[in-house]
This record gives structure tokens, sequence and C-alpha cells, in this order.
């Protein structure tokens, strides 16, 4: 709503707008005039994020009781502008109500001369008991819009931070979501809605929520650098450990325990996690043993999960559980996209079998998941590289069954051959 359309001139007195009966000061609904000032504040409201049908049926309550509708008189000038009590206006016309509970106000009239005053009273005189995201980032660039026309200048630093108080609203969140209302406004509609949270929508917004690190250049063909034998003893070292480690068991008054596999024991992610960091070392301790400068990602958090710091290329590792066939199963990954190497593992849920690939990965295999992050999903990953044959088989195979991606996991069994490719 443009403030120059706003009308706020003052109309004539109604007569006996306000009346009497049964004890109680009436006023018809069909005599009431929104006040302009109302919606200019918070003309992106809605009857949800103000709570209007929760008071909308308190009230029809009250009328089946034979009651007025509202307990709190509305406010209103002499020519049935309202002054407070717009959501009960409302909630009023929802239930039918052909009358309310009013009281005249001895505020001054809403004047566009005296804006920031004006709005100032329009916020004292409102009982809106919730403000969703968007209204309260309206209301604040109101109301210091209001104050610049009205002063000719920015509104004080200390008046702002008393202003944001007032409206439950972070400094840091008046500045994002000001970005995010002039990139893209429709995100706050999903902030409204809780479907998103401001730091995701800004990033969205801003174009922070997925970065992507593109694929070195002229770099070493990594799929070179493994030789049967350091492919073999990766896998070898990982089965081996992470059989010996479901093997392990806690003693109880009722006999021993599997903190793996026991229904008192760790959330079933938490072995797949396991798994990747065994994965990782493997790596590690395999590139070391054949004499290669290496590190793995025990530090900083953008660390690669492996490094060869003389040859400076990067490789990651991913594994999931086996969901299933097609987009059932997608490996997670988080906000920070690398192009490049991925050992991709996937297993089944008491690892007794198991899939292993080495393979490239590009920025179009990644999709976004939620807020948290992205995902690879198998069916995408497939369809973008079955025609190229950027990959290696080490354990398992996918395969294409008509347009569905298909997963064959092997037996984990360490003294199982590696596929030939």
């Amino acid at each position: 709503m443009n403030l120059e359309n706003i009308d706020l001139t003052r109309g004539p007195e109604i007569p006996n707008l306000i009346y009497n009966k049964d004890g109680v000061s009436w006023v018809d609904i069909k005599n009431l005039k929104p006040n302009p000032i109302n919606k200019f504040l918070y003309e992106n409201d809605t009857p949800d994020s103000t709570k209007v049908k929760e008071l909308a049926v308190s009230m029809r309550e009250e009328m089946d009781n034979g009651n007025p509708p509202n307990t709190d008189a509305i406010g209103i000038y002499p020519d049935g502008l309202i002054s407070k009590g717009h959501t009960r206006f409302t909630a009023g016309g929802m239930i039918g109500a052909t009358r309310l509970k009013a009281e005249y106000v001895n505020d001054p009239y809403p004047n566009k001369d005296d804006l920031y005053r004006t709005i100032k009273d329009m916020r004292k005189t409102n009982i809106y008991r919730e403000h969703a995201f968007s209204v309260k980032l309206n209301v604040v660039d109101r109301e210091e819009y209001a104050y610049e026309k009205t002063y000719g200048g920015p509104m004080p630093h200390k008046d702002r931070i008393k202003l944001y108080k007032s409206m439950s609203i972070a400094v840091k969140n008046v500045k994002r979501g000001r970005e995010i209302k002039e990139l893209r406004p429709d995100l706050l509609k999903a902030i409204d809605s809780n479907s998103t949270s401001i730091e995701n929508a800004w990033n969205v917004a801003t174009g922070n929520d997925i970065k992507v690190v593109g694929k070195k250049k002229g770099g070493v063909d990594l799929f070179k650098i493994f030789t049967p034998e350091m492919k073999t003893a990766i896998v070898s070292k990982s089965v081996t450990y992470l059989k010996q480690l479901r093997a392990l068991t806690i003693p109880t008054k009722d006999g021993e325990i599997s903190p793996v596999e026991d229904d008192l024991g760790w959330e079933p992610s938490r072995f797949t996690g396991v798994v990747s960091d065994t994965f990782m070392t493997s790596m590690g301790v395999v590139f070391y043993d054949e004499g290669y400068d290496v590190t793995t990602a025990n530090g900083h958090v953008n660390d690669p999960d492996v490094y060869l710091v003389s040859m400076d290329e990067r490789m990651e590792v991913k594994v999931n559980e086996y969901k299933g066939d097609g987009a059932k199963t997608t490996w997670k990954g988080g906000k920070g996209i690398r192009a490049g190497e991925y050992l991709l593992v996937s297993h089944n849920h008491d690892f007794t079998r198991i899939f292993i690939m080495f393979a490239t990965l590009n920025e179009e295999d990644w999709s976004k998941k939620g807020n948290v992050g992205t995902e690879l999903k198998l069916s995408t990953w497939w369809k973008n590289h079955k025609d190229i044959g950027d990959f290696e088989f080490w354990k398992g195979e996918i395969y294409s069954n008509g347009d569905t991606a298909k997963m064959h996991l092997d037996d984990v069994d360490v003294s199982g051959s590696l596929r030939k490719e």
C-alpha cells in the first residue's frame, strides 16, 4: 500500500453511532471503517498469522452464551473509523456478528502530516497477540519510514533498537529480512509458515545456500592412482574393523548386548557415520603406506576427507544405508559441494552386504535437501553418468532396469574379490 494513496480525511459524525441496549454500549458493524494506517502497517498480515481464527471461535462462544462477542470494547472515532480493535472487527465479521461492544476514543485523529505519531498510536492500541516475521519486518520498515517522513531524517539508533525490541525482532534479522524482501519476497511466506528459517531463506536469497567448489583443472587422474592391491587393502581394512566393532558387546545383568545392533544401542545413522570415517581412515592409511604425503579430515570443517598434499588432490567419502533402488537411496551432503572424485559406499542394515564405487561427481548431481544441505540421489547420478563411464565399481554394481537405476550389493566378506573393470 502506497502512503500517498491513503485517505485519512475525517468523515461526518454518525448520529447515535454508539448506542446502549441491555446495559451494553454497541456499534453496528456496518457503520465501522477499518483504519487505513492499520492496513499500511499490517498489509501482509493474514487471519492465520494474527490468530484471528482463534479469536473468532472465542467470540462465537460468547455470542452463543448471550454475551457481547468481544469482551474488550473496540475503540472508534465518531465517524466510525476504528482506532483499536481491528482483529476483533475482522473476527466479528467471520462469525456473522452484526454489532460489537464499543467505546469512543479521545486519541488524536490519524494524520498523514504527523505520520510517525499516528503509527505509534496505532501500534499502542492494537491487540494482535502474535506477529509473523513478515509482519514484524513490515511494521519496523513503515515506522522508520514514518519517522523520516515526519522529521526529515533517519530514526536515531536508540529509537530503532527500542522499536526492534518492542516487535521482538533482532537487528540481524531486520537486515536479513530486508535483503530477503528485496531479492526473494516469496520466501517471506515460507518463513511465516515455519517451512524455512530466516537464516536459510536469507542464504537462498543471497545465493549462499549451496556453495560449489569446482574440480581442479589439469590435475592427476585419480582413477589411475589406485592399484588393485590398494583397493583391496582399503576395503579389507575397513570391513575387518567394522565387523569387529559390530561384534563388541556390553555386559548387562541379562547378558551381553551390542551397542550397534541392540534396541538400547546407537541410533541407526550413527553406524553409517562410523563406516564413513572408517573408509576415510583406511584410505589415508593405505596412501601413507604407499609413500604418499596424505592427510584426512580430522581438523577444519572444510578439510577434504582425503588430501594428497604434494599433488594438491582431494577426495571425499560418502556413505549411506541402502534403502532401495532409484531415488530411494541417497547420499547426504552439506551446503558446500566439492566437485571431483568420491568414494561412494552403501551398506544394508545389518552390514552383511555392501556397494563401493569410486566416481566423479559434478554440481548437477546434487540437489537441495530441506534447510540443511544437499543430497545425491542414486537415480540422478546414474542418469548423469551411466553413458560417460567416469566411475569404477569396487564392490557391487549399478545397472538400468527400464527407467530405474538398480543397485546390487556384494557380500561384505573380505575374501571376496573386487570387481574387475
